[in-house]
Parts: C-alpha cells; sequence; structure tokens
C-alpha cells in the first residue's frame, strides 16, 4: 500500500467516524430497518458476503448493543433459508426480536456461558463475528 493510498483510507475512517466538522459522528447514525447498527455500511456488504459464502448453521457475535447488526444478519440468514444467531452483550437493552437471533446478557469471555451456549450442538458451520473489547474468548 503506497502513502497516498494508507492517507485515502485513513482520512475516510477519520470521515466515517467522526463526521464532518459540527455534524457529529456519522457510524452513530448508521441503521438497519431503523435500528441503530454502529457498522460502515461497507462491513455490513462484506458481512453478507461471507455469510452467503460460508452459509454457517450459527454465527456468534460478541457486542450487541442495540440490535442492529444482529438484525441485519438474521436478514441475511432468512435469505440464504438457514442459520441462527447468538449474540452476546454485558449490556441489556431493549432489542428488536427476530426468530433467528438469541440475545444473552454476559461476557462473552465468560468461559462457562460460552460453554452452556454450545452444550449438545452437533458439529456444525460456525461463523465468529468479535465486536466487542475483550482480553479473552473461549470458542
Amino acid at each position: 500500500m503506497t502513502l497516498q493510498e494508507k492517507t485515502v483510507i485513513d482520512k475516510f475512517h477519520d470521515l466515517y467516524y467522526w463526521g464532518p466538522e459540527g455534524e457529529g459522528q456519522i457510524f452513530s447514525r448508521t441503521k438497519w430497518m431503523n435500528v441503530p447498527c454502529l457498522k460502515c455500511p461497507l462491513d455490513l456488504w462484506i458481512y453478507q458476503e461471507i455469510i452467503s459464502e460460508v452459509q454457517p448453521d450459527l454465527i456468534i457475535e460478541t457486542g450487541s448493543y442495540l440490535g442492529g447488526s444482529a438484525l441485519f444478519m438474521a436478514h441475511v440468514l432468512d435469505i440464504i433459508g438457514k442459520g441462527e444467531l447468538i449474540t452476546i452483550d454485558i449490556q441489556d437493552h431493549p432489542r428488536l426480536g427476530h426468530p433467528r437471533v438469541r440475545y444473552v446478557s454476559g461476557s462473552s469471555t465468560d468461559e462457562d456461558l460460552v460453554k452452556s451456549l454450545l452444550s449438545g450442538r452437533r458439529p456444525e458451520m460456525r461463523m465468529v463475528i468479535l465486536d466487542s473489547t475483550m482480553q479473552k474468548i473461549m470458542f
């Protein structure tokens, strides 16, 4: 990557995350189906590409916040016709429900919690989205 390319990328990130002066953070205004998502739309595009290609039986997301990205991924799973999503967050917020989504309150670094969520599951294709701050994770 050239210095010029790196500069363009850095400026894009600054603009997207911090917004034009006086307009506030753009990423905090990103929504899916009117649910706050806190994701760059380019990341969501890549998620749907990966989900479509991998066809996971289970997606585990760490960091749910208000559930926008979980809802987005659930809709992608609806389109491919399979899969479920477990999303873990230490904060419990009101979130829009979806039959493919299970919201779990707790820490994704809690080994006992993760083991309980995966206990008894058959061998399957799993995808993990690490979208929280953490020290370690056990999958």
